[in-house]
């Protein structure tokens, strides 16, 4: 889990962003690619590891909407999915536990995260 944290850091942090999709580049797609895709868009709102009310809420609306859809039969327990404790281990050991922001089930930010004080990337 440490290591899938310090990627994600790596990963969030502006400065890298050209790393980033260069290395991404090499599954096949060009790099123009991920640079059009993230354009107005920080690179720590989708590579944060943290799981917040915001996630757990999307995996739930899914679930809903695949059993109402027929493509599943019972009511899933979502919360059982996600167990954060190796997470919350990582975070605090790496003292990022502050690092990302969070949100609530409706997607408004409950805490800002000291990656939001970076310079952002120029465009």
């Amino acid at each position: 889990m440490r290591a899938f944290v310090k990627a994600a850091r790596f990963g969030s942090d502006e400065a890298n962003r050209q790393a980033v999709f260069e290395l991404w580049s090499k599954a096949g797609l060009p790099v123009e690619s991920f640079e059009a895709d993230f354009k107005d868009e920080r690179l720590a709102h989708r590579l944060s590891p943290v799981v917040d009310d915001f996630i757990i809420a999307r995996y739930k609306d899914q679930a809903e909407r695949a059993k109402a859809y027929g493509l599943i039969k019972k009511d899933v327990d979502i919360y059982s999915w996600f167990e954060t404790k190796y997470l919350k281990q990582a975070l605090l050991d790496l003292k990022l536990e502050n690092y990302w922001s969070t949100f609530n089930a409706k997607g408004q930010k409950v805490t800002e995260g000291e990656v939001e004080h970076t310079k952002a990337a120029s465009n």
